[in-house]
Protein backbone atom coordinates (compact mmCIF):
# COMPACT_ATOMS: atom_id res chain seq x y z
CA UNK A 1 0.00 0.00 0.00
CA UNK A 2 2.60 2.40 0.76
CA UNK A 3 4.50 1.55 -2.63
CA UNK A 4 0.82 2.26 -4.29
CA UNK A 5 0.40 5.57 -2.51
CA UNK A 6 3.70 6.67 -3.20
CA UNK A 7 3.48 5.58 -6.62
CA UNK A 8 0.14 7.61 -6.71
CA UNK A 9 1.96 10.75 -5.32
CA UNK A 10 4.51 10.31 -7.93
CA UNK A 11 2.08 9.88 -10.34
CA UNK A 12 -0.19 12.99 -9.06
CA UNK A 13 3.39 15.33 -8.98
CA UNK A 14 3.91 14.05 -12.48
CA UNK A 15 0.52 15.13 -14.03
CA UNK A 16 0.74 18.06 -11.43
CA UNK A 17 3.99 19.71 -13.41
CA UNK A 18 2.57 18.44 -16.39
CA UNK A 19 -0.55 20.56 -16.29
CA UNK A 20 1.98 23.72 -14.68
CA UNK A 21 4.08 22.81 -18.17
CA UNK A 22 1.23 23.24 -20.03
CA UNK A 23 -0.82 25.99 -18.97
CA UNK A 24 2.40 27.94 -19.18
CA UNK A 25 2.95 27.61 -22.75
CA UNK A 26 -0.31 28.18 -23.72
CA UNK A 27 0.15 31.52 -21.69
CA UNK A 28 2.96 32.19 -23.59
CA UNK A 29 1.60 31.63 -26.80
CA UNK A 30 -1.67 33.62 -25.95
CA UNK A 31 0.95 36.42 -25.38
CA UNK A 32 2.89 36.00 -28.76
CA UNK A 33 -0.51 35.89 -30.40
CA UNK A 34 -1.23 39.44 -28.86
CA UNK A 35 2.06 40.82 -30.03
CA UNK A 36 1.96 39.65 -33.48
CA UNK A 37 -2.01 40.83 -33.67
CA UNK A 38 -0.60 44.07 -31.82
CA UNK A 39 2.44 44.27 -34.54
CA UNK A 40 -0.07 43.82 -37.51
CA UNK A 41 -2.46 46.28 -36.15
CA UNK A 42 0.89 48.73 -36.14
CA UNK A 43 1.57 47.29 -39.67
CA UNK A 44 -1.54 48.02 -41.03
CA UNK A 45 -1.53 51.75 -39.75
CA UNK A 46 1.42 51.81 -41.25
CA UNK A 47 0.25 50.27 -44.15
CA UNK A 48 -2.76 52.58 -44.22
CA UNK A 49 -0.66 55.97 -43.35
CA UNK A 50 1.17 55.20 -47.29
CA UNK A 51 -2.16 56.33 -49.32
CA UNK A 52 -2.19 58.85 -47.43
CA UNK A 53 1.05 60.62 -47.96
CA UNK A 54 0.65 59.55 -52.00
CA UNK A 55 -2.41 61.26 -51.16
CA UNK A 56 -1.03 64.26 -50.07
CA UNK A 57 1.93 64.24 -52.75
CA UNK A 58 -0.68 64.17 -55.33
CA UNK A 59 -2.45 66.99 -53.80
CA UNK A 60 0.91 68.73 -54.26
CA UNK A 61 1.57 67.44 -58.04
CA UNK A 62 -1.75 68.31 -58.97
CA UNK A 63 -2.04 70.45 -62.36
CA UNK A 64 -3.55 73.73 -60.87
CA UNK A 65 -7.25 74.43 -63.05
CA UNK A 66 -6.80 77.30 -65.75
CA UNK A 67 -8.71 80.52 -65.70
CA UNK A 68 -11.35 78.86 -67.70
CA UNK A 69 -12.04 75.64 -65.36
CA UNK A 70 -12.51 77.56 -62.50
CA UNK A 71 -14.61 80.09 -63.91
CA UNK A 72 -16.85 77.02 -65.22
CA UNK A 73 -16.57 75.71 -61.49
CA UNK A 74 -17.47 79.49 -59.75
CA UNK A 75 -20.32 79.59 -62.65
CA UNK A 76 -21.63 75.73 -61.46
CA UNK A 77 -21.27 76.72 -57.70
CA UNK A 78 -22.74 79.82 -57.75
CA UNK A 79 -25.72 78.78 -60.21
CA UNK A 80 -24.74 81.96 -62.37
CA UNK A 81 -23.89 81.32 -66.03
CA UNK A 82 -23.37 83.70 -69.03
CA UNK A 83 -23.71 82.70 -72.95
CA UNK A 84 -24.80 84.07 -76.34
CA UNK A 85 -24.64 83.64 -79.91
CA UNK A 86 -25.00 85.36 -82.78
CA UNK A 87 -27.07 84.60 -85.96
CA UNK A 88 -26.53 85.50 -89.71
CA UNK A 89 -29.77 85.36 -91.77
CA UNK A 90 -30.12 86.17 -95.62
CA UNK A 91 -33.34 88.02 -94.58
CA UNK A 92 -35.42 89.27 -91.30
CA UNK A 93 -38.11 86.80 -90.76
CA UNK A 94 -40.37 86.64 -87.43
CA UNK A 95 -39.65 83.39 -85.91
CA UNK A 96 -43.16 83.49 -84.20
CA UNK A 97 -45.64 85.01 -86.82
CA UNK A 98 -43.62 84.32 -90.29
CA UNK A 99 -44.04 87.59 -90.91
CA UNK A 100 -41.06 88.94 -93.20
CA UNK A 101 -39.41 92.07 -91.80
CA UNK A 102 -36.46 92.63 -93.93
CA UNK A 103 -35.37 91.21 -97.30
CA UNK A 104 -31.47 92.29 -96.28
CA UNK A 105 -29.11 90.41 -94.42
CA UNK A 106 -29.17 90.99 -90.75
CA UNK A 107 -27.42 90.25 -87.72
CA UNK A 108 -28.46 89.50 -84.78
CA UNK A 109 -26.26 88.83 -82.05
CA UNK A 110 -27.73 87.79 -78.13
CA UNK A 111 -26.57 87.36 -74.35
CA UNK A 112 -28.21 85.66 -71.85
CA UNK A 113 -27.39 85.88 -68.52
CA UNK A 114 -28.95 82.85 -66.54
CA UNK A 115 -29.11 82.37 -62.28
CA UNK A 116 -30.65 78.99 -61.94
CA UNK A 117 -34.02 78.59 -63.61
CA UNK A 118 -33.98 82.33 -64.60
CA UNK A 119 -32.25 84.18 -67.08
CA UNK A 120 -32.34 87.30 -68.81
CA UNK A 121 -31.37 88.36 -72.69
CA UNK A 122 -30.71 90.97 -74.35
CA UNK A 123 -30.44 90.53 -78.23
CA UNK A 124 -29.86 93.40 -80.94
CA UNK A 125 -31.43 92.57 -84.81
CA UNK A 126 -29.64 95.22 -87.46
CA UNK A 127 -28.47 95.72 -91.26
CA UNK A 128 -25.96 98.56 -89.97
CA UNK A 129 -24.23 98.79 -86.59
CA UNK A 130 -22.81 102.04 -87.60
CA UNK A 131 -26.41 102.71 -86.35
CA UNK A 132 -28.47 101.12 -84.45
CA UNK A 133 -31.77 101.97 -86.11
CA UNK A 134 -32.83 103.36 -89.40
CA UNK A 135 -35.81 103.36 -91.29
CA UNK A 136 -35.87 99.32 -91.86
CA UNK A 137 -37.79 97.60 -88.77
CA UNK A 138 -34.86 94.65 -88.86
CA UNK A 139 -33.47 96.97 -86.61
CA UNK A 140 -34.34 96.53 -82.75
CA UNK A 141 -33.70 95.62 -79.65
CA UNK A 142 -35.18 92.88 -78.01
CA UNK A 143 -34.90 92.36 -73.65
CA UNK A 144 -36.74 89.62 -72.00
CA UNK A 145 -36.62 88.17 -68.79
CA UNK A 146 -37.88 84.83 -67.76
CA UNK A 147 -37.64 81.09 -66.21
CA UNK A 148 -37.65 77.68 -67.32
CA UNK A 149 -38.82 74.94 -65.18
CA UNK A 150 -39.36 71.40 -66.27
CA UNK A 151 -42.29 69.77 -64.73
CA UNK A 152 -44.03 66.19 -65.45
CA UNK A 153 -41.99 65.68 -68.58
CA UNK A 154 -43.00 69.37 -70.32
CA UNK A 155 -40.18 72.08 -70.08
CA UNK A 156 -41.65 75.35 -69.74
CA UNK A 157 -40.19 78.88 -70.69
CA UNK A 158 -42.01 81.46 -69.65
CA UNK A 159 -41.60 85.30 -69.22
CA UNK A 160 -42.05 88.76 -70.95
CA UNK A 161 -40.22 91.15 -72.84
CA UNK A 162 -39.28 94.69 -74.29
CA UNK A 163 -39.22 94.86 -78.15
CA UNK A 164 -37.50 98.54 -79.39
CA UNK A 165 -38.00 99.34 -83.06
CA UNK A 166 -37.47 102.65 -85.30
CA UNK A 167 -36.74 105.19 -82.47
CA UNK A 168 -39.23 103.94 -80.36
CA UNK A 169 -41.70 103.77 -83.54
CA UNK A 170 -44.84 100.66 -82.46
CA UNK A 171 -42.68 99.06 -79.75
CA UNK A 172 -43.84 95.98 -77.98
CA UNK A 173 -44.13 94.96 -74.61
CA UNK A 174 -44.57 91.17 -75.06
CA UNK A 175 -45.97 88.48 -72.76
CA UNK A 176 -44.92 84.75 -73.90
CA UNK A 177 -45.10 81.12 -72.96
CA UNK A 178 -43.34 78.02 -74.72
CA UNK A 179 -43.89 74.73 -73.54
CA UNK A 180 -41.69 71.38 -75.41
CA UNK A 181 -41.64 67.40 -74.39
CA UNK A 182 -38.01 66.66 -74.77
CA UNK A 183 -38.17 63.17 -73.42
CA UNK A 184 -40.09 61.84 -76.76
CA UNK A 185 -38.54 60.82 -79.96
CA UNK A 186 -40.79 63.75 -81.98
CA UNK A 187 -40.34 66.31 -79.73
CA UNK A 188 -44.09 68.49 -79.77
CA UNK A 189 -44.37 72.36 -79.13
CA UNK A 190 -46.02 74.97 -78.70
CA UNK A 191 -45.39 78.76 -78.39
CA UNK A 192 -47.68 81.72 -77.54
CA UNK A 193 -46.95 85.22 -76.95
CA UNK A 194 -49.00 88.30 -76.21
CA UNK A 195 -48.13 92.11 -77.65
CA UNK A 196 -49.24 94.65 -76.47
CA UNK A 197 -47.97 97.55 -77.79
CA UNK A 198 -47.07 100.82 -76.54
CA UNK A 199 -49.18 102.90 -78.73
CA UNK A 200 -52.39 101.47 -80.46
CA UNK A 201 -52.24 104.11 -83.20
CA UNK A 202 -48.94 102.93 -84.67
CA UNK A 203 -49.14 99.51 -84.51
CA UNK A 204 -51.68 97.06 -83.07
CA UNK A 205 -50.32 94.28 -81.20
CA UNK A 206 -52.11 90.67 -80.83
CA UNK A 207 -52.20 87.18 -80.10
CA UNK A 208 -50.19 84.55 -81.81
CA UNK A 209 -48.93 80.90 -81.62
CA UNK A 210 -47.12 78.54 -83.43
CA UNK A 211 -47.00 74.47 -83.02
CA UNK A 212 -45.61 71.82 -84.25
CA UNK A 213 -42.67 68.82 -83.85
CA UNK A 214 -39.04 68.43 -83.77
CA UNK A 215 -37.09 64.93 -84.86
CA UNK A 216 -33.35 64.23 -85.17
CA UNK A 217 -32.25 61.98 -87.62
CA UNK A 218 -28.30 61.05 -88.06
CA UNK A 219 -27.82 64.47 -85.94
CA UNK A 220 -29.72 66.35 -89.05
CA UNK A 221 -32.80 68.26 -87.01
CA UNK A 222 -35.93 68.98 -88.87
CA UNK A 223 -38.33 71.22 -87.12
CA UNK A 224 -42.11 71.05 -88.76
CA UNK A 225 -44.57 73.74 -87.23
CA UNK A 226 -47.53 75.89 -88.47
CA UNK A 227 -48.55 79.47 -86.96
CA UNK A 228 -51.85 81.43 -86.61
CA UNK A 229 -53.13 84.53 -84.70
CA UNK A 230 -55.81 86.27 -84.23
CA UNK A 231 -55.58 89.31 -86.38
CA UNK A 232 -52.13 90.81 -84.76
CA UNK A 233 -50.22 93.95 -86.31
CA UNK A 234 -53.27 94.87 -88.21
CA UNK A 235 -53.35 91.70 -90.73
CA UNK A 236 -57.08 90.10 -90.83
CA UNK A 237 -57.14 87.15 -88.32
CA UNK A 238 -55.76 83.86 -89.56
CA UNK A 239 -56.18 80.28 -87.39
CA UNK A 240 -53.57 78.91 -89.09
CA UNK A 241 -51.45 81.68 -91.84
CA UNK A 242 -48.32 79.27 -92.25
CA UNK A 243 -46.41 76.33 -92.64
CA UNK A 244 -42.38 75.87 -91.81
CA UNK A 245 -39.67 73.59 -92.20
CA UNK A 246 -36.41 74.39 -90.66
CA UNK A 247 -33.57 71.87 -91.50
CA UNK A 248 -30.17 71.85 -89.28
CA UNK A 249 -27.14 70.39 -88.09
CA UNK A 250 -24.89 71.28 -85.32
CA UNK A 251 -20.97 71.74 -85.92
CA UNK A 252 -18.09 72.21 -83.32
CA UNK A 253 -15.16 74.28 -85.09
CA UNK A 254 -12.61 75.61 -82.90
CA UNK A 255 -14.42 74.85 -79.42
CA UNK A 256 -17.58 76.88 -81.05
CA UNK A 257 -20.88 75.41 -81.85
CA UNK A 258 -22.05 76.40 -85.06
CA UNK A 259 -25.67 75.76 -86.62
CA UNK A 260 -26.47 76.13 -90.56
CA UNK A 261 -30.31 76.16 -91.29
CA UNK A 262 -32.30 76.22 -94.24
CA UNK A 263 -35.68 77.14 -94.05
CA UNK A 264 -38.56 76.94 -96.29
CA UNK A 265 -42.07 79.22 -95.60
CA UNK A 266 -45.41 78.54 -97.02
CA UNK A 267 -48.32 80.34 -96.71
CA UNK A 268 -51.90 79.80 -96.67
CA UNK A 269 -53.46 82.60 -97.53
CA UNK A 270 -51.65 85.17 -100.19
CA UNK A 271 -53.21 88.66 -97.86
CA UNK A 272 -52.36 87.21 -94.86
CA UNK A 273 -49.11 87.73 -92.66
CA UNK A 274 -46.99 85.92 -93.98
CA UNK A 275 -45.48 84.65 -97.43
CA UNK A 276 -43.77 82.32 -99.37
CA UNK A 277 -40.02 82.89 -98.31
CA UNK A 278 -36.99 80.50 -98.15
CA UNK A 279 -34.11 82.21 -96.20
CA UNK A 280 -30.42 80.74 -94.64
CA UNK A 281 -29.63 81.02 -91.03
CA UNK A 282 -25.90 80.63 -89.45
CA UNK A 283 -26.02 80.54 -86.50
CA UNK A 284 -22.53 80.56 -83.50
CA UNK A 285 -23.66 79.62 -79.87
CA UNK A 286 -20.70 80.73 -77.67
Amino acid sequence: MKTTSKNFRLLFAFLFAMTITFTSSATMATEDEDDVADDAVVSSQDVGAVPTSTEDAEEETAPQPTDAQASDEQEEATGLSVSGDVTVATMNVDALSGEKLSSHITIAPTVIVSYDDFYASATLTTEDFDKRFSDNTANSVQISVGMEKEFAGITFDGGMGFLDTQNSAGDFWCIYLNAEMKELAIIPYIKVEVDIPTNKEITEGGFLYRFGGKYAWNEILFDLSVAGHDGAYGYKPQALSSGLLSVSREFTLWGQKIIPSVNIQKTFDTDGIAEDLVWLNLQVKF
